[in-house]
């Protein structure tokens, strides 16, 4: 596979060692590009750290691999000239839009807001599940996104070659990235087919020889699914993690898929750890796609035509400060602390107990001294000393309840 020495290579018994070695290394850190976590991080080292933290993903290789952050200037240098495929479902929709707003420098917050009416929702619907385009003609750059939200679809798409055809813009895709899998999930409930589909589309896209103009394919794995955050009936029965996983296993484990796809995007890992930014179960905030397409990229740097990626200025792939503020979820300040916070639980607790805002102390001393103080024995020398306003009514002390008082006994005189 395009992981691996090819056939064009000189045979390994006469291969000089340094060569080999670096392959080695290279399909190791590809079989590593998608390990990493989301973690806080503070980028200011001072005071009120709790407004510099802010939310990244980073690789657990980063050192070894030369994995990190790839900026706009890059990707520009790397993809001038070129054209680009995204094709599957919504989630590879997402990086293609992660992808564009790389290139141009955009804001990276394209989730649509909801729609005002049911005509604006219908054709936002109608644009999510069709093809799109962007053209940037400043980089002489092409991007296409393919609506294939079957491995069927995507196996169709690659037997009619790939044909392209957008604003009289034809031609061979340089990179392809496809992803399909929550669709054959929720409506075909065939775990087989889906396996057959997927060894298909392997033989047919490769085995291929990386380098030379060939089209580089990678495969995008789904990402977590949030149950909770499922916004049907049909998805939570259908659709949950537990149904995705076996397939996302699968997809993983598969050996024809690994030995034709250039190097494999495991979604789970970039979308784990981020609930709380999933949108609607499936979706998820924009810094997501963000950290995909980063990684995507630093794959892309071990290919010879994208060489322009491999110079790195970090070693995470970090998420810009803007779309970190408006879309991370709230984040804890730097001054907090359990113990602290149990400390103080603990002080309130022992205040309702004696109602003593003093913890107690002040009741205790009256009680040593064997004093009584309630509150008619506290305030009631304070109204006597201080009696109302004249002209202030006083209603009338209860009075105690009296026997009946008896009519008294006729002595027979009128």
């Amino acid at each position: 596979g395009p992981r691996s020495p090819t056939s064009s290579q000189p045979a390994s018994g006469w291969w000089p060692l340094l060569g080999r070695r670096a392959l080695e290394e290279q399909a190791t850190c590809l079989d590593r590009l998608s390990d990493g976590a989301w973690h806080m991080v503070d980028h200011c080292g001072g005071e009120s750290r709790d407004l510099c933290t802010e939310v990244e993903w980073s690789w657990a290789s980063a050192a070894d691999c030369g994995y990190g952050f790839i900026d706009r200037e890059r990707v520009a240098e790397a993809f001038r000239g070129k054209t680009v495929v995204f094709a599957g479902d919504s989630s590879v929709r997402n990086v293609f839009h992660a992808f564009n707003n790389m290139a141009t420098g955009r804001d990276m917050a394209w989730t649509p807001a909801p729609a005002a009416n049911a005509e604006a929702a219908a054709e936002a619907a109608t644009l999510k599940h069709s093809d799109q385009f962007e053209r940037h003609e400043d980089l002489d750059l092409s991007v296409h996104f393919l609506w294939r939200p079957f491995v069927a679809d995507l196996l169709e798409t690659v037997d009619q070659g790939w044909e392209l055809h957008a604003k009289d813009i034809s031609g061979k895709p340089d990179v392809i990235l496809a992803g399909a899998t929550l669709w054959d999930v929720l409506h075909n409930h065939d775990r087989q087919a889906f396996k057959e589909s997927v060894e298909s589309l392997a033989a047919r896209v490769g085995p291929r020889d990386v380098g030379g103009g060939v089209t580089v394919v990678t495969f995008l794995l789904p990402l977590k699914i949030v149950d909770d955050r499922l916004t049907t009936e049909e998805k939570r029965n259908l659709m949950a993690e537990a149904d995705v996983r076996p397939y996302r296993d699968m997809l993983r484990e598969s050996e024809a898929l690994a030995g034709s796809v250039d190097f494999v995007l495991d979604g789970l890992a970039m979308s784990d750890g981020r609930e709380d930014d999933c949108l609607d179960g499936v979706h998820y905030t924009a810094m997501v796609y963000h950290v995909i397409n980063q990684v995507f990229l630093n794959g892309l740097a071990a290919v010879p035509q994208f060489e322009p990626l491999q110079h790195q200025s970090r070693l995470v792939a970090s998420v810009p400060p803007t779309t970190t503020t408006a879309h991370a979820s709230p984040r804890v300040g730097s001054m907090a602390s359990p113990v602290h916070g149990a400390f103080v639980l603990l002080l309130i607790f022992i205040m309702l107990f004696y109602m003593d805002s003093f913890f107690g102390v002040a009741r205790f001393m009256l009680q040593m001294h064997g004093v009584h103080l309630d509150w008619d024995a506290a305030y009631q020398p304070v109204h006597d000393k201080h009696p109302r306003p004249a002209g202030r009514a006083v209603p009338p002390a209860p009075q105690a309840e009296q026997p009946p008082v008896k009519a008294p006994a006729h002595d027979g005189q009128d």
